[in-house]
């Protein structure tokens, strides 16, 4: 019973910690290509929280297919840690 709480809770975390990391990774993705653009090209974003909220934004319209990845993504690395 202990063993099976203990890889209960290992999921959840694993669930959790892949579904903040891999938000902060886009963003952070983002925002470095940023830097990378020539001058005089706007920037889309004015900072980390100004993009997340426009990725967000942009996730709405096509959230089946964000929540079809995610989904898909947590359970391929879900996999390891049973």
């Amino acid at each position: 019973m202990l063993q099976s709480l203990i890889h209960f809770v290992e999921l959840v975390v694993g669930a959790l910690a892949i579904t903040i990391a891999n938000p902060t990774d886009l963003v952070k993705v983002r925002l470095q290509s940023e830097g990378q653009l020539p001058s005089g090209v706007p920037k889309r974003y004015s900072g980390a929280m100004d993009a997340y909220s426009t990725i967000l934004r942009q996730v709405r319209l096509s959230s089946d297919v964000f929540f079809w990845f995610l989904y898909m993504y947590i359970m391929s690395h879900s996999v390891y840690i049973c």
